[in-house]
């Protein structure tokens, strides 16, 4: 009996700590190191966003909008899923966020399988892509298999899968010509950022030569366990080795966010919301 009154205690406290971290994010921090010219990027601080869902720190985001103030960071990159892909949610929230955003720093948007889900099935959604992406103010740069000039060093693009390779219970293979065909040829003579949502395909970002890929999609595994990291992906992909972090393949770099918010599993454990802060160092 007394057993089960300390285990039924412990999973009180788990549930508590759940409800406690959905709704509190922290600040990660991140240096990046590379041999490549970056010009006046060198050392600055660079945020990356995900997987917002709608989301609301305070009235307004006012809570991410006072942290994001302390950092003052030099560009926001925000790598897809503001939104939810659901025909019962609009997009206002999203739409209000990102141009929020827009009215202090350089924003580069990417759109993550939510916001594809919307724009391949008007179908099912109506136009509420096109209202979400027509209510983004102009000078956020919405890189869908685009791409854009941060500097004369560094270009920064944005690689859409399409919604298929986001299927449940499997990750569907990708092959290096599906991205060439997608975006650009790689000019490998500059410092390449690439805005992936989804980190499964890093080794056809590092194929393709982006020397960062900043990804999210995984939200950290949801719960996270001393060791062995992230149970569950949101395609069910059980103790993916992509959860959240900073990986490393040859000369690329993944910093994977486990992201703002979340949607139909509405909790995290040892996996609080963030907001990723990293800086890219040249060597000397």
């Amino acid at each position: 009996m007394k057993i089960f009154f300390v285990l039924l205690i412990i999973l009180l406290l788990v549930i508590i700590e759940g409800m406690w971290e959905v709704r509190h994010f922290k600040i990660t921090r991140y240096i990046i190191k590379t041999d490549k010219e970056i010009g006046d990027l060198d050392g600055k601080n660079l945020v990356l966003i995900s997987d917002l869902h709608l989301c609301e720190y305070g009235r307004n985001n006012e809570q991410v909008f006072a942290a994001l103030s302390k950092i003052n960071p030099n560009k926001i990159f925000i790598a897809g899923d503001l939104v939810i892909g659901n025909r019962k949610y609009d997009t206002v929230i999203a739409k209000d966020f990102v141009n929020e955003l827009s009215k202090k720093y350089d924003v580069y948007f990417t759109n993550g399988n939510h916001e594809q889900r919307m724009r391949e099935n008007r179908n099912v959604y109506g136009n509420k892509y096109r209202t979400f992406i027509k209510g983004i103010n102009k000078n956020i740069k919405v890189l869908n298999n685009r791409s854009s000039d941060i500097n004369e060093y560094v270009k920064v693009t944005g690689f859409t899968a399409h919604n298929s390779y986001f299927v449940k219970f499997r990750v569907m293979p990708m092959e290096l010509k599906y991205i060439n065909k997608k975006i650009k040829k790689c000019d490998r003579s500059k410092y390449n950022i690439l805005i992936a949502h989804s980190p499964e395909y890093f080794d056809i970002y590092k194929d393709w030569g982006a020397d960062l890929v900043l990804s999210g999609h995984n939200h950290g595994g949801i719960v996270r366990l001393p060791f062995l990291g992230g149970i569950i992906s949101p395609q069910y992909k059980i103790f993916d080795k992509y959860d959240k972090g900073v990986f490393r393949k040859e000369k690329s770099t993944m910093i994977l966010s486990s992201g703002l918010g979340s949607h139909t599993i509405n909790y995290r454990f040892n996996n609080r919301p963030e907001i990723v802060v990293f800086t890219i160092n040249k060597n000397k």
